[in-house]
Formats: C-alpha cells, structure tokens, sequence
C-alpha cells in the first residue's frame, strides 16, 4: 500500500497543482494540517473521495498508482439522462468502496506504518517479564565476545547463573562495564521499600557485585578491560548491552525488578544506537557516575 505523500503527489498531477499550500486548498484544511497528514503518514480518505466523486478520478488510481487516472469518460452519443444513470450508478459505487474498502486500505496502511516504525527503531521483541526475557538473554550470551555493558543494581541472579562463564569470556579478552547505585544511597533503601525486600538486602547484592568486580579484573588480561561505577540519583532503567544485542525495561513501583515489562533492540537500528549513546554519555559523565575499583 502506498505512502500518503506518494497519493498526495498523484493528487497534485492530476489536478495540476504544484505546490502543497495549493492542495491543502483542495483538501480544504490548513497548510499546518497538511504538513501534519505528510509527516504522519496520514490519508484523509473521506475528503479524498469527495475529490474523486467531483472530479471522475479513479480512487484506485490515486491509492495505488495502478489503473486509469480518471472513470471511463461517457460516450458523446449518450443521452443526458444516460449521462445521469451513468453518474449515479458511479457515485453509487465510490460510496460502495467507501464502505466496504476504505477501512481494509485503512487497516493496511496502519500496519505498515507500525511495522516502519518497529524496524526502523529496531524493536525485535518485548517480555512481559524480565525472567521471559532472560531466555533470549541467554541465547545472545552464549555468542558475546567483545563488550558487555549494564545498568543495574546487584546481578545477583546473574552472577549466580553466568559467574563461571563470565569469567572465562573476561580471560579472553571481554570488556565489561557495569553502572550501579551506590549500596549507601538513600534512593537504595527506597527500592528496598518498593520492592518489599529486607532492609538491607539490595545494599548486599550491590557490595557482593563490587566483589565480584574485583575478582574478574583479575582474570582480566588488562584489569581496565572490567569496570564498575556507582551512581546517586533516581534509578536508570535496567539495561544489558550484549555485543549487538540490547535488552533495557524499567524499574517499577511495587514491582520487584524479574517481573517487569522489558524490550529487546537489535544491533545497527535506531533504538540500539540511541540507548547505546545514552549509555556511553552517563558512563563519561564524572558528575552522573563515578569509579569505583
């Protein structure tokens, strides 16, 4: 299915127009509304078919590009009452096609356009919880050779399921940065409210990471290949870079943290790029985060 500028430029052929503050003359609305129907990939498909009824324009034509640009014109030997059945009968099927097609040709464009917008952010799934998610986590990481970057807060499950296997991927070379609370910040013992947890227990799994930390620099071929650094602030939203492969979901209130919603980005799109750069800007920034080790 066609895209609204590609029918908006047919639009303007056919009725010899040459400038979009002339068609949204056509179309009866604002040049700002028109400029809004382009950037949103919006068709106006009732003031299109008016058009089309007033002018003879084949519809199919001006959707899709296919066909003849005008109904077939009327034989000069018809009567002018033929010439009215004729017209009526015509009228009578645009508004048949108005009916029964326009909300399919609708529906079309709506999916083309959501599927647009999820491959050019990237968007290759999304978890309800985290716990589903780290299935495909697990796939991904068992190709991970080059860099691992995340936000979070202890990785105790983490450290529990992939500890050996992290170690043997940092003694060939891994790069791995991790970004964590600081286990004495106040915004710590709130998470431990929020997620119902003991007093103390999140503080725990963060010093456990920071031991564990240690312990990988030294497997490390260059100990500045694994890093970790403490934040003070609200909570990021968890994110687990794995090569060309991104998981990131939020921290929610009353939610413990493996039943949360999270999405998975792939490598080179727009939204891997984006959380990626993000990424890299709080790991830089000495007054966001700073080292640790």
């Amino acid at each position: 299915m066609e895209k609204a500028t590609e029918i908006f430029n047919r639009l303007k052929i056919i009725k010899g127009i040459t400038k979009d503050v002339g068609l949204s003359r056509l179309l009866n609305v604002t040049p700002g509304t028109f400029g809004n129907y382009k950037q949103r990939n919006t068709i106006p498909y009732k003031k299109l078919l008016s058009i089309c009824k007033d002018s003879n324009i084949n519809l199919h034509w001006l959707v899709t590009g296919e066909g003849n640009k005008y109904i077939k014109p009327l034989k000069e030997s018809c009567t002018q009452a033929d010439r009215e059945e004729k017209i009526k009968s015509i009228n009578d099927i645009l508004q048949d096609v108005d009916l029964r097609n326009l909300d399919k040709i609708k529906d079309e464009l709506e999916s083309k356009k959501t599927h647009d917008i999820i491959n050019y952010w990237g968007l290759k799934a999304i978890y309800q919880t985290r716990q589903q998610m780290n299935r495909s986590a697990d796939i991904a990481f068992k190709a991970l050779e080059n860099q691992l970057d995340i936000i979070a807060w202890g990785l105790k499950s983490f450290r529990d399921a992939k500890g050996k296997a992290i170690e043997e991927k940092i003694s060939n070379g891994l790069k791995m940065r991790v970004v964590a609370p600081d286990p004495n910040s106040e915004y710590v013992k709130q998470r431990e409210i929020d997620e119902k947890e003991v007093e103390g227990q999140i503080k725990n799994t963060i010093v456990n990471l920071t031991q564990w930390i240690r312990e990988l620099k030294q497997v490390s071929p260059d100990p500045s290949n694994v890093q970790i650094k403490f934040y003070n602030s609200l909570p990021e939203d968890f994110y687990f870079r794995n090569d060309e492969t991104l998981f990131i979901g939020p921290y929610l209130w009353g939610i413990s943290s493996q039943q949360t919603i999270s999405y998975e980005f792939k490598g080179g799109s727009k939204g891997f790029s984006y959380y990626t750069d993000y990424f890299d800007k709080l790991w830089n920034d000495k007054s966001f985060c700073k080292g640790v080790l």
